[in-house]
């Protein structure tokens, strides 16, 4: 039978991220302080895609916990998808599935560590679902926004899921971003211009201009500029994926662009604070519409 392929639970994926040249707006300064005790509690998410021989298999996974103390309790709800690129599975006769387990959890915290257990699961009812599932044990570790956890050498990354309420702004509307620096002689503007009409994505463009005392080969003048535009898409938790770009007509344009993922961090009704992987944060100020006179 096909369904004997498929293992319930893969490692994670390691997404690495190029890093790129946009620039720290402002520096995140730490006071010297005593650390707050790590935060465990809320929703996290894990999400990998893998194939195996002609399966496909997609796996999310949405981890919730509640803290008391040194304990830690919650729930893991588990989805698997299985897809056959060529003959039917035999549990159901079709070239797809989908199963979906709640498995209950508990555990002890030791400062930014913690063990848990798995003890009992309910799974939805469908022809494919085995007659049992093993229940594991974990080891973890929080680091910063990200969970890591292991079971048996497999390695997962879970993210915390942005906390949404119904009072929280919207993000949909027109947002700019702008710095300037001087580096070697050479003076550098971006201006960024975000179109968003969804809270699922948008569009934004990013004009570039140099300066300096000697012409640019490219120009032949002391100032040289070109335009960027991306499109990006925003998930459920918050996750900004650039998806396609474009460079704008010019000789002094870049030959290529680096698409990038980040976070949003903070939504408040004039300022969007986005977390790039690159390790870098970046501050969008909503531009107000002028009333018509």
């Amino acid at each position: 039978m096909l369904i004997g392929l498929i293992r319930l639970l893969l490692p994670a994926a390691v997404i690495a991220c190029s890093p790129t040249s946009r620039k720290i707006e402002k520096p995140i300064i730490q006071d010297e302080q005593v650390e707050p005790p790590p935060d465990f509690s809320g929703n996290w998410t894990w999400s990998h895609r893998s194939k195996k021989s002609d399966i496909e298999i997609d796996q999310s996974e949405k981890w919730t916990f509640e803290t008391n103390s040194k304990k830690i309790s919650g729930e893991i709800v588990r989805v698997v998808q299985a897809t056959s690129l060529t003959v039917p599975f035999t549990c159901n006769g079709g070239l797809s599935y989908k199963l979906k387990a709640t498995y209950k959890i508990r555990g002890t915290l030791e400062g930014k560590n913690l063990r848990l257990s798995e003890y009992s699961y309910k799974a939805s009812p469908h022809p494919c679902e085995p007659d049992s599932r093993p229940m594991s044990s974990y080891e973890g570790r929080l680091e910063g926004s990200k969970l890591r956890v292991s079971r048996s050498g497999d390695v997962q990354t879970l993210t915390r899921a942005q906390t949404t309420s119904n009072t929280s702004p919207s993000i949909k509307g027109t947002w700019q971003w702008r710095t300037k620096e001087t580096n070697g002689g050479v003076s550098r503007q971006e201006i960024e211009t975000w179109s968003i009409n969804s809270d699922t994505g948008g569009t934004y463009q990013r004009n570039v201009t140099l300066m300096r005392q000697q012409p640019f080969a490219c120009s032949n003048a002391n100032k040289k500029t070109w335009s960027e535009s991306y499109a990006f898409s925003v998930s459920a938790n918050g996750v900004v994926t650039e998806t396609k770009s474009t460079i704008g007509i010019g000789n002094c344009a870049p030959s290529s662009l680096i698409l990038q993922q980040g976070r949003i961090a903070q939504v408040t009704a004039s300022t969007i604070t986005i977390l790039w992987d690159g390790g870098y944060t970046q501050v969008l100020n909503r531009i107000r519409q002028q009333p018509d006179s």
